[in-house]
């Protein structure tokens, strides 16, 4: 995991807490003093122990990046090439809009911003190594 990832669950005192649901899928919670954020995953069997806060906030931040990138729900289509059908590619659509809003109030503004800063420059550094 990024280090700016676990500095941010540090500093927004992030904690998690998991509940097995149907067979593959866990309950997350994501919470601190401000924010209380809950969604459902599914794992494959054994993965449990993997699952981290920093995990999970890793995919909410790169989802929120990818969101951000486009100007609407259309360049969101046609950036990335979502072939799904209309209604399915807008409720896709709208979780990523409740990600970049429930991201924003877990991690508050401020931290918010450094952190997707922090994963541009991450991503930069990578695609210039080459891995």
């Amino acid at each position: 995991m990024p280090d700016f990832i676990d500095d941010a669950v540090e500093k927004a005192q992030i904690t998690l807490t998991t509940e097995s649901m149907t067979s593959g899928e866990l309950r997350c919670q994501l919470r601190n003093d401000n924010f209380q954020l809950i969604r459902d995953i599914r794992i494959r069997d054994g993965a449990s122990a993997s699952i981290s806060a920093s995990a999970i906030l890793y995919h909410l931040v790169l989802n929120v990046q990818a969101l951000r990138m486009c100007d609407g729900f259309d360049d969101w289509l046609a950036e990335f090439e979502i072939d799904l059908p209309k209604s399915q590619a807008r409720a896709k659509y709208v979780q990523l809009q409740n990600d970049n809003r429930d991201l924003e109030l877990l991690l508050g503004t401020n931290l918010c911003i450094s952190t997707l800063a922090a994963l541009e420059i991450h991503q930069a550094i990578s695609n210039a190594r080459g891995y």
